[in-house]
């Protein structure tokens, strides 16, 4: 395998080394594979992977149009930046016989040990700890084949206190797999294997081992490298990573069609290692976004938060308010009457759940989801 290694000219910082990597393609293709880092700020950094796929100056075009979204110059360094990212690759996706494109960008924090991103149609990044153990963390990973751009990605903050190593990188490292799923798993053994620990150059041993001698597609590869902390007490394993993941869309457009399908993606990236029940899980959310619509119609904000044991899902509306408790504990007196139902529906399923008006500004519905 013929790989390059990236200009080495990567940000200074005490507590984080980039390696990156980049393997050409081996037969011609119309898909451009490529990372970045750069410094907003004393160890803050944009970190991003993408790819670009298309023919002629309609390609050249979005790459540059992605590129500029990514720009250190723009004067943006924080979650603002990160959306005006993420819309322009979601534009891309949505127009027919157009150039395709799918990237991950985020912020890596140092000083607060945070990664915070958002996904559009790329694979998932993996996070190696100190202790061996490897996490996939959630990504809305919808995949090349598909322009499915009717939610909008969801901006997930994950803490990365003891974490290794975390790996952005281009989809053909997982198409070199039978499938892109199995693909990730792939990726993630390789993360798993003990001799990670050891690699000077970890973006071009993980490229070596995926892809072996041959990469028929172009790929890029961005491992970040974290120092463990001195005196730090990693969590238990099987409780990491810790992350949130938030949408903000407005109920009456064509993205709540897709919420579901963007929440349930995320819930499933922990919930293999977690016993969580996935169809309660997804009964709940049905029932607390149709609750929106029906009654508050408008902008939703809709957080899932895993810092803790369970995870615990958050609708805030901006609607008039949520007045009647006993509303959600008992079913309608009309049994066929649609109101109420939703609210008895989560209050049975959810281990815990509340709704209290927001002061005027709308209601906001907090349900811890259940186990299996």
């Amino acid at each position: 395998m013929h790989a390059e290694m990236e200009d080495p000219a990567w940000p200074a910082s005490t507590m984080l080394r980039v390696d990156a990597v980049h393997v050409p393609a081996t037969r011609r293709r119309a898909e451009t594979a490529w990372s970045d880092a750069f410094a907003i700020g004393p160890e803050r950094f944009v970190v991003l992977a993408a790819n670009v796929s298309g023919i002629g100056a309609d390609k050249a075009a979005l790459l540059q149009a992605v590129q500029t979204a990514f720009d250190p110059h723009s004067g943006e360094s924080g979650p603002k930046m990160l959306r005006q990212a993420a819309d322009t690759v979601i534009a891309a996706r949505s127009v027919p016989d157009a150039p395709f494109a799918t990237a991950i960008v985020g912020i890596v924090d140092c000083f607060e040990q945070s990664f915070t991103y958002v996904s559009v149609g790329h694979p998932p990044p993996i996070v190696r700890y100190h202790d061996g153990t490897v996490a996939i963390l959630p990504a809305d990973n919808s995949g090349s084949d598909s322009r499915s751009a009717d939610h909008p990605a969801a901006q997930i903050v994950v803490d990365l206190h003891g974490a290794a190593l975390v790996l952005l990188y281009s989809s053909a490292l997982v198409c070199a797999a039978a499938g892109a799923d199995d693909g990730v798993l792939r990726v993630r053994d390789v993360l798993a294997d003990a001799r990670m620990a050891a690699c000077s150059s970890p973006a071009a041993w993980i490229a070596r081992q995926v892809l072996g001698d041959v990469s028929h597609d172009e790929a890029a590869l961005l491992a970040l490298t974290f120092a463990a902390a001195s005196g730090s007490s990693p969590s238990a394993k099987g409780e990491r990573p810790h992350w949130s993941a938030a949408w903000s869309f407005d109920t009456r457009s064509s993205a709540s069609n897709g919420a579901r399908r963007a929440f349930l993606a995320c819930l499933k990236s922990k919930a293999v290692a977690a016993p969580i029940d996935v169809p309660a899980a997804e009964l709940i959310f049905g029932e607390l976004l149709g609750n929106v619509v029906r009654h508050a119609p408008g902008r939703v904000d809709i957080v899932l938060d895993w810092t803790a044991e369970l995870p615990v899902l958050h609708v805030l509306d901006r609607g008039p308010g949520f007045r009647s408790r006993r509303k959600r504990e008992r079913l309608p007196v009309d049994e066929l009457s649609e109101s109420g139902r939703g609210l008895f529906i989560v209050n049975a399923c959810a281990p815990t759940f509340s709704v209290r008006n927001r002061n005027g500004r709308g209601t906001h519905a907090s349900a811890t989801l259940p186990l299996v």
